[in-house]
């Protein structure tokens, strides 16, 4: 059986769009689409709550995709599918015509003298007939799912319908199969100058700083445990975040370790989280100030030694001794 394909790539452009809409690759990885770009043969195009896009195809015919729809970009959309040629060839009709008039001259019966059409479950031979049936065209027209046209475009309409995934309420995006967000947290190292909460720092609100980074967004909500209390903050037009945690918390908390997350949700619904940890230490002892004088008795080194001087007494000090006196006669 001879076929025909195109070699030559074909591909679609968007011609039109309003809001935002993105195209997915085979491999799942998407990009933002915009006026000018090509679509190819295994992507899909999605379209945001809102949004209208319009394809132009090689044929020149134009799609439309309205709002939160999803339409795979394939062979027989671009026109690329390859065709039977022997399906084009029309086989001579008019040969029964003959063989209806010489039955009928010859008195004989139809049933009998001629083929039987294709009826009851066997079916006709296809002696006169073509042996396959092609369906062109299926068009379920369901309202409100229909893509609605200007009358102007009515003769150059696809009639592409596109249903909505099931359990999601009117205008709602569905997710995207095959689309993994990767977003991360990190947790700055040091909660305190020192990393090391002392008893002044107990008793006021520490900032619990970091930054998020990957498919993370402006706004995601960023949440912290600490002894068993948790903790909320948005994620700031930076990138960054701050949430104030009671220093008796830090101290009463039994592993000194805060516990971070932060979660992100996409325009088509898909949803991803990701955590991080950081430890610190704790010290509340009361701290003393050092004198800056120090009694003169501890000030003395080993290299400087007071002086000892001995004293003898003098002769003048000296206690006189007793003389033995003798009474003359």
């Amino acid at each position: 059986m001879a076929t025909v394909q195109n070699s030559v790539e074909a591909k679609g452009i968007v011609v039109a769009l309003k809001g935002n809409a993105w195209l997915v690759d085979p491999d799942g990885s998407r990009r933002l689409l915009k006026v000018g770009d090509e679509v190819q043969e295994g992507q899909r195009v999605v379209t945001e709550n809102g949004a209208e896009l319009e394809l132009s195809l090689p044929n020149g015919q134009q799609v439309s995709v309205a709002s939160a729809r999803e339409l795979l970009i394939d062979a027989t959309l671009l026109g690329t599918a390859p065709l039977d040629a022997t399906e084009a060839a029309l086989k001579d009709l008019n040969s029964g015509a003959s063989d209806l008039a010489q039955a009928l001259a010859a008195g004989g019966d139809l049933l009998t003298e001629l083929d039987p059409t294709a009826a009851g479950l066997t079916g006709g031979e296809a002696s006169d007939s073509h042996g396959f049936v092609r369906v062109l065209r299926i068009v379920e027209a369901v309202d409100p799912l229909s893509i609605g046209r200007g009358p102007d475009d009515v003769t150059n309409d696809l009639n592409l319908y596109v249903g909505t995934a099931t359990g999601l309420a009117e205008g709602e995006v569905p997710p995207v199969p095959g689309i993994t967000l990767v977003p991360t947290i990190t947790l700055d190292a040091n909660i305190t100058a020192n990393d090391i909460i002392n008893q002044a720092e107990a008793g006021q609100n520490i900032p619990i700083t970091g930054v998020v980074a990957g498919d993370a967004k402006v706004g995601d909500t960023v949440t912290l445990t600490v002894n068993g209390n948790t903790f909320t903050g948005l994620v700031q037009a930076d990138k960054s975040f701050s949430i104030e945690v009671p220093g008796a918390d830090l101290v009463a908390d039994p592993d000194k370790t805060i516990q971070a997350s932060v979660s992100t949700t996409d325009a088509a619904g898909n949803t991803a989280s990701a955590s991080d940890t950081e430890g610190y230490q704790v010290d509340t002892a009361p701290q003393y100030p050092r004198s800056r004088w120090m009694p003169t008795s501890q000030q003395t080194t080993s290299s400087t030694k007071p002086k000892q001087t001995k004293t003898s007494p003098s002769p003048a000090s000296s206690q006189a001794m007793p003389r033995s006196v003798t009474p003359s006669p």
